[in-house]
């Protein structure tokens, strides 16, 4: 395999990845580490610890580490949660933080409407790009639980949008 710019790989595999996790109670930890093929050194990681309370309200921190020792290392930090107000409706908060620039480089937040037939989210989304653009964008997003594949919970559809496992 040879991607371009980049040095043909001939091994029967390239980077290794493996992931770990565990759950206790109503904490949940996950670690993801992707190891270079030859010097077995860490080059991209991920880490998150989620807390669900009784009342199914959700709190995240995720660590992320991406071209580790590279001149275009990237590391972030990022909170969220989902606040869950009754049986139906929610909000949907998340933040990230760039550790390498020091920059708040995306904000998500989103008002969910999710009942037995259907949900909707009205998600409003602020992004900071590295070359210090920014964007704002809203989107509605709708879910029609009847035609969703078999076997999938739609609410977990909705909430995947916003970044929660």
């Amino acid at each position: 395999v040879q991607l371009p710019n980049t040095s043909e790989e001939k091994g029967d595999f390239s980077d290794l990845l493996a992931t770990a996790s565990i759950s206790y109670d109503r904490w949940k930890a996950t670690l993801t580490e992707q190891l270079d093929r030859d010097t077995k050194a860490i080059k991209q990681e991920d880490r998150s610890l989620q807390y669900v309370d009784t009342n199914d309200n959700h709190f995240i921190i995720r660590h992320r580490l991406r071209r580790k020792d590279t001149p275009n290392e990237d590391e972030q930090v990022s909170l969220g949660g989902q606040l869950r107000y009754n049986a139906i409706w929610s909000s949907l908060h998340f933040a990230n933080l760039n550790q390498t620039s020091d920059q708040m480089r995306s904000s998500i937040h989103a008002i969910q409407y999710d009942n037995c037939c259907w949900g909707a989210q009205l998600i409003w989304e602020h992004n900071l790009y590295i070359n210090d653009v920014g964007s704002d964008i809203i989107r509605l997003a709708f879910i029609f639980k009847g035609l969703t594949t078999f076997g999938s919970l739609s609410d977990q559809k909705i909430d995947s949008r916003l970044y929660f496992e």
